[in-house]
């Protein structure tokens, strides 16, 4: 038998009101890189704010950053484009409890702790279908699932949460009761511990 035992993340208890007026701010956190979709979501996001001017896109992470500044510059988004550089501990909590939308448009995954983070602070998620993300999310039910590459889907993704208060709420609040019943660490340590008490058990009875 085989038994899989998520990611644990830690659900912070106070965040940001869902229906606080929103801070009209998207964020994606991350190795900067082509493959990760750093560079596409650049690209839907010069889509984006020609359709809903006003909003910010905050980018937290590493790697390929000078191509990252070119890059907005060529598109003409630098303008509402915040580099933040790689965050952790209180910094990335605070961006995330800014947040209004999150967004992960990876081509590749395994399960992104970034993904559960953001919906244990109450983002709305934008991710792509890729590793276990299907199995972190439901499309519709906790967040935005669109094809990798499909830049014209990902702007079309962010204009519906942005323009669309209820939706981006229902989808904040859906995905953040679903971190907090399977993903919080308490609920993952239980998990552990019923697993390790199961092999013990087994381990313990005579052999027939």
């Amino acid at each position: 038998m085989i038994r899989v035992i998520p990611n644990p993340v830690n659900v912070p208890t106070v965040v940001r009101p869902a229906h606080a007026p929103p801070q009209r701010r998207a964020l994606y956190l991350g190795l900067i890189s082509e493959a990760k979709g750093t560079f596409d979501l650049l690209r839907a996001w010069a889509q984006f704010r020609r359709d809903v001017p006003g909003w910010r896109l905050a980018i937290g992470g590493n790697g390929a950053v000078d191509l990252l500044m070119s890059e907005s510059k060529r598109l003409g988004v630098d303008v509402d484009v915040d580099f933040l550089g790689w965050i952790t501990g209180s910094d990335k909590a605070r961006e995330l409890n800014a947040a209004d939308i999150f967004v992960l448009p990876s081509y590749r995954e395994g399960m992104p702790v970034s993904i559960l983070e953001a919906m244990a602070f109450g983002a709305a998620v934008v991710a792509t279908p890729v590793g276990g993300v299907p199995d972190m999310m439901r499309d519709e039910v906790h967040g935005l699932l669109v094809r990798p590459g499909d830049i014209a889907g990902l702007s079309g993704a962010l204009v519906r949460l942005a323009t669309s208060d209820e939706l981006r709420h229902r989808l904040a609040g859906s995905a953040r009761v679903h971190v907090r019943e399977h993903y919080a660490t308490d609920m993952v340590v239980r998990m552990l511990c019923d697993l390790y008490g199961a092999v013990a058990e087994r381990r313990m009875r005579p052999s027939p």
